[in-house]
């Protein structure tokens, strides 16, 4: 899932840096978080995953990756909405929570401002040629 509506629509964005931390979040890191799996029928159609770890000195809460359906009617998209806000104000045992968002994604941008995020941080790379 992460391959097909991540990592391939947003190939062209992402840095060689992106790409090695990517190996070190599925052969270390995914393995240790929490997630939760949305379902229409038998179709995967939404996944979120929280990851505990310590920045700047303090441990929080990481959204590493974040999936839901562009095929979900508005009706169902909202309901996912509200099942993984709630599921993640669930799992945060009290500790701030962040997360990445690409500067491409602006669904994603819109959801997170929505939940309640906000923007601290802009990280600007250079692509390899």
């Amino acid at each position: 899932m992460y391959a097909r509506y991540f990592k391939k629509p947003f190939r062209k964005y992402l840095s060689p840096r992106y790409l090695e931390e990517d190996k070190k979040y599925y052969s270390d890191l995914l393995p240790t978080s929490n997630t939760i799996l949305i379902m229409k029928g038998d179709k995967r159609v939404g996944l979120y995953s929280l990851l505990k770890v310590k920045r700047n000195g303090r441990f929080c809460k990481v959204v590493p990756f974040s999936f839901i359906s562009h095929d979900l009617t508005k009706a169902e998209r909202l309901d996912a909405h509200f099942q993984i806000t709630n599921w993640i104000k669930n799992n945060a045992d009290g500790l701030e929570v962040s997360g990445g968002v690409h500067a491409a994604n602006v669904r994603a941008q819109r959801f997170a401002i929505k939940f309640g995020l906000k923007p601290v941080r802009v990280v600007v790379e250079t692509r390899a040629s």
